[in-house]
């Protein structure tokens, strides 16, 4: 929510349940619309909000998804095999923009304890 209520960016937030098979598999798990209601108390229920995988990477399908939902920004948060998976589709960007095709988006790779580092003097709900 940092980027809606500090930063003031408009549009909606996504957040894509059970790792990268669910850019192009909405029908087993949409995904979900992060509003400050959906997770004002976040911080309260432990485990994770949105899943993990393994596996599923697609990477023009993932674009694909980028490109439908018009989306400007990606941030992943996860171990190495997550970060390569964001690099793959930062260069699917990087490629898409080089060819002129209508694609804006790029991957920005985040750790999270680089943003708790940064955010670390919003409270949890601000940071969800």
């Amino acid at each position: 929510m940092v980027l809606i209520q500090i930063y003031g960016i408009g549009g909606k937030v996504y957040g894509i349940r059970g790792g990268y098979a669910r850019f192009y598999d909405e029908k087993l798990m949409p995904p979900v619309d992060l509003t400050p209601d959906v997770v004002d108390n976040i911080h309260h229920w432990g485990g994770t909000f949105l899943g993990s995988s393994r596996g599923g990477f697609d990477r023009e399908k993932i674009l694909k998804f980028i490109h439908d939902y018009k989306i400007s920004q990606v941030y992943v948060i996860g171990g190495d095999g997550t970060h390569r998976g964001a690099f793959q589709v930062h260069q699917g960007c990087m490629e898409k923009v080089r060819d002129r095709q209508e694609y804006s988006a790029l991957a920005r790779i985040k750790q999270l304890n680089h943003v708790v580092a940064v955010f670390n003097s919003y409270s949890d709900s601000q940071l969800a």
